[in-house]
């Protein structure tokens, strides 16, 4: 049988090959190459069939390793963040049982409104009064006008007075300073005319002396009303202070 004499491209060793032998499988007796790598490749991808498994190439020195370790390192980190939520959760009060939403603060109701008939509401003096006293007030509110000592601050007459109207009480005999109140709406004498703006104070220093002069009994008309030229300066008071 004829041989022929092939030179391995990969180690340079020296191959016979019988004439009839299929070149597509020849190989290198001492490294095992393909002698004849186009016809090996080409018989390769004529006869491959569909079912034939794909080559796995195994990874490259050092890079299986290598993503070994990050996918541990992944896997580490992932269950160490579910590690400490779980602590954390479980170390948390529970929002919706352990800390209850706090109850809304209630507003303080505004007193009901109170009929008034206008005129004195009350006379701590015990006495009866022969002074007149009378009252002018600009529309729009309504006022509480009292007479205090005009010493000891303590109160003695209380006046009640619709908004645009005139009135005439009369009073004791008695030295006295004059406060006022006044507001929308009447909530009685605890109230006043309600809570906060509700209600305005002023006061006048003036002292008003109800007497006997001569034959008749003297008494003030004051007019609530501002207006050039008047001749009572009142300024406002904090609620304490009335």
């Amino acid at each position: 049988m004829a041989n022929d004499i092939y030179l391995c491209f990969e180690c340079g060793t020296k191959n016979r090959v019988p004439a009839t032998a299929d070149r597509s499988r020849a190989k290198c007796a001492k490294c095992k190459a393909n002698l004849f790598p186009a016809e090996a490749s080409k018989t390769s991808s004529t006869t491959r069939s569909s079912s034939a498994p794909f080559r796995k190439h195994p990874p490259e020195r050092g890079t299986g390793k290598a993503k070994l370790i990050l996918g541990l390192i992944t896997v580490g980190i992932i269950a160490a963040f579910f590690v400490s939520n779980y602590e954390s959760d479980r170390r948390s009060p529970s929002r919706t049982a352990a800390s209850p939403a706090k109850p809304p603060v209630p507003t303080k109701p505004i007193p009901p409104a109170v009929f008034q008939m206008p005129g004195i509401i009350f006379n701590k003096t015990g006495i009866s009064g022969n002074h007149p006293f009378t009252i002018i007030t600009s529309p729009g509110r309504d006022y509480f006008v009292k007479l205090v000592d005009s010493v000891t601050g303590v109160d003695k007459i209380g006046v009640f007075v619709s908004g645009g109207r005139r009135i005439t009480v009369e009073v004791p005999a008695g030295q006295y300073r004059m406060r006022y109140a006044s507001g929308n709406t009447w909530r009685g004498i605890q109230h006043l005319f309600g809570p906060g703006s509700m209600t305005s104070y002023h006061a006048s220093k003036d002292v008003f002396i109800f007497n006997i002069r001569g034959n008749y009994y003297a008494g003030y008309t004051v007019e609530l009303i501002r207006q050039a030229g008047g001749n009572m300066q009142t300024q406002a008071i904090s609620a304490s202070s009335f």
